[in-house]
């Protein structure tokens, strides 16, 4: 048995009630497990494993993916979810960490970021200039963090005109 303190990222259908989820974790980094009959109504892990939760999971070792036998709310990171802007500049992070990070292996400062990034797109009191700093702030570190030359965080024009071309994602538009 398996202890993991994760974001979930995505989840996706799986048989008849399982559901497959996508969570960057801080000591496996990117990586997936499955979760055994929450579809259904009334399944005991149903409310904890939400996407943008950080959760604490117990897994399982299976023969495919690990199976969740039980799981905790750390931060359920409510205002992401319920505030489209903010749910928009989540669903970046989590494309964008999805598509650029090796599965199954860890980087505690990648980690450290995206966990601060996740609080600061949270806060109800923050601006629309907090938000633009932290995700330029968030994604030259990611870009640092992975090797690349970049230009310093306040250059946010050649920020976002990285991304746009590697990722596909104007930045600008998020917010």
């Amino acid at each position: 048995m398996s202890h993991l303190e994760a974001v979930i990222l995505r989840k996706s259908p799986r048989r008849e009630a399982d559901l497959v989820f996508e969570v960057y974790s801080r000591q496996l980094g990117l990586t997936h497990f499955q979760a055994k009959g929450v579809r259904r109504n009334g399944a005991k892990l149903k409310s904890g494993l939400d996407v943008f939760n950080l959760v604490e999971v117990d897994l399982v070792g299976s023969k495919y993916l690990p199976i969740v036998t039980d799981v905790r709310i750390v931060d359920s990171f409510s205002l992401v979810r319920s505030d489209l802007k903010c749910l928009r500049l989540a669903q970046a992070a989590a494309y964008i960490l999805g598509k650029s990070v090796e599965p199954n292996w860890p980087e505690m400062e990648l980690w450290r970021q995206t966990l601060n990034y996740f609080r600061q797109i949270n806060n109800p009191t923050a601006t629309a200039v907090q938000l633009r700093h932290s995700v330029y702030e968030w994604c030259y570190q990611f870009l640092r963090l992975n090797g690349l030359a970049t230009p310093p965080p306040r250059d946010e024009v050649l920020i976002s005109r990285l991304f746009r071309n590697d990722y596909g994602i104007d930045l600008a538009k998020l917010l």
